[in-house]
């Protein structure tokens, strides 16, 4: 549970996440959406990642819309400032709320 009493799922991701992660990553991450009612929230903890590559920020962003979609809170949670710099890079920093 998160600090307000709503259910939480966490995704932990570590090393560098790239496209022969996507099938894993989207598995992982739509299991935790599916596990969690409207209100609720999934954490992908990038804190030990090092490196996301383009169908990583694609695969995030898409999950984030069907999260929300959902009624759903999606969550960045610890991410380096390397992968950080690779979210302004793309644009998506502003999506995810990781401006840094």
């Amino acid at each position: 549970m998160d600090g307000s009493g709503n259910p939480e799922a966490v995704v932990r991701l570590a090393g560098d996440v790239d496209v022969a992660m996507a099938p894993a990553l989207r598995y992982e991450i739509t299991e935790a959406i599916e596990s969690q009612p409207p209100g609720g929230r999934v954490v992908v903890d990038l804190a030990q990642v090092e490196f996301v590559d383009s169908m990583t920020l694609g695969t995030l962003a898409e999950l984030k819309a069907r999260a929300e979609h959902e009624g759903i809170a999606f969550v960045l949670a610890g991410p380096s400032p390397r992968v950080v710099r690779i979210l302004q890079i793309a644009g998506l920093a502003g999506l995810f709320g990781v401006d840094g």
